[in-house]
């Protein structure tokens, strides 16, 4: 089957993510106390792409600034219930730096190729944006966060990979258990982000390093799940039918955007609702609300 090309809006909208990226203004640099020195690397994906029938999750009328991005979808996987670490969560794809990868970028790309079968240029330098003539490739990159253990240096990377047909992806069943998309107006969307109250210990202390790790975003039940032989199903039956360990944001047993997954996903919001603000898009005071 031939994958459909993209519209020159959706490449309009990934040449306006790569740029308002390389404008950022960094939040500042945050040292972490990491538990081991130096810590271990990971790098993961921020896959945006174009699907044939996005998931229509608004049916009132879009802001501007929203509108603008309605033909861009966010990929992500449910991690397979065989990993020893995060079984069952929501996450990008991604992994650990190996000695062979000349560069994180590079990691990532390795990383997302094993997992879903996707491939993008590998850069040994990954400082810019690179792309194919059809706009597949980096668009730039968020901040470096600590995992949960403090022992893992995480570095996000922002791609676009393109069209994705269910076709085109090869899920590794030992590492995902299913993968989707979600429109990226629902995840920049400030009303559809919710927020809860992170556990605490009998002096009411929270557990939790500082990361905005509160934020979460509900995954809706009609989204499409492709799972590893190649069938789809509904995020209700993926989590009735138990095929992956299903842990969430507040215990709840359901599958959601959180974690570090949620928090990178808050910051790349975040840089583009700022973005969009100073543009004079309609995004103005949504930041308040975020």
């Amino acid at each position: 089957m031939t994958t459909p090309a993209a519209s020159r809006a959706a490449l309009d909208s990934v040449a306006r993510i790569a740029s308002v990226l390389a404008a950022r203004r960094p939040a500042g640099t945050v040292r972490w106390k990491y538990k081991r020195d130096p810590p271990r690397e990971a790098a993961v994906m921020l896959p945006l792409c174009v699907t044939r029938e996005p998931l229509q999750l608004h049916t009132a009328i879009l802001p501007p600034w929203l509108e603008a991005f309605r033909d861009l979808s966010v990929l992500l996987t449910v991690r397979s219930g065989k990993l020893r670490s995060h079984r069952g969560e929501v996450a990008f794809p991604g992994g650990m730096r190996d000695a062979t990868d000349a560069s994180l970028y590079e990691a990532a790309c390795r990383e997302m190729h094993e997992e879903l079968g996707i491939a993008l240029p590998q850069l040994a330098d990954a400082a810019g944006p690179a792309s194919t003539t059809d706009g597949r490739g980096l668009l730039g990159s968020l901040s470096t966060l600590p995992d949960k253990s403090l022992t893992i240096a995480v570095s996000p990377f922002v791609t676009y990979v393109g069209t994705v047909e269910a076709s085109d992806l090869v899920l590794n069943p030992g590492e995902v258990a299913a993968a989707f998309t979600l429109p990226l107006t629902y995840l920049l969307d400030p009303s559809t982000m919710r927020s809860y109250a992170p556990p605490t210990d009998a002096t009411g202390t929270s557990r939790e390093i500082s990361l905005g790790r509160r934020t979460y975003w509900p995954i809706p039940e009609e989204t499409r799940m492709l799972l590893p032989d190649g069938s789809v199903t509904t995020k209700a039956e993926l989590v009735q039918l138990e095929r992956a360990d299903v842990p969430d944001a507040h215990g709840g047993g359901d599958l959601e955007v959180w974690g570090l997954t949620g928090f990178i996903l808050k910051e790349f919001a975040g840089v583009m609702r700022t973005a969009c603000a100073e543009e004079g898009t309609g995004a103005a005071g949504v930041n308040a609300r975020a």
